[in-house]
């Protein structure tokens, strides 16, 4: 199943996997490693970041722009 995922990703041309804040990465760091992956967090739930929802959601926007290359 890894390998058909690291395909897909890879012909999709996919360069980053993003995490929610709290969830630990040591089951994504080998496969990321392994296949040139960056992993980024990105706050989805709300209740992690400070700030207000508006906030929030511009924050992961940025974040997002930034990790497309």
């Amino acid at each position: 199943y890894l390998a058909t995922l690291a395909n897909a990703l890879n012909d999709a041309g996919v360069k980053v996997i993003y995490k929610e804040p709290g969830i630990p990465t040591s089951g994504l760091e080998p496969f990321a490693a392994d296949n040139d992956l960056r992993i980024v967090e990105l706050d989805t739930l709300e209740g992690f970041s400070a700030g207000s929802y508006d906030e929030i959601m511009i924050r992961n926007a940025k974040i997002i722009q930034e990790n497309q290359h």
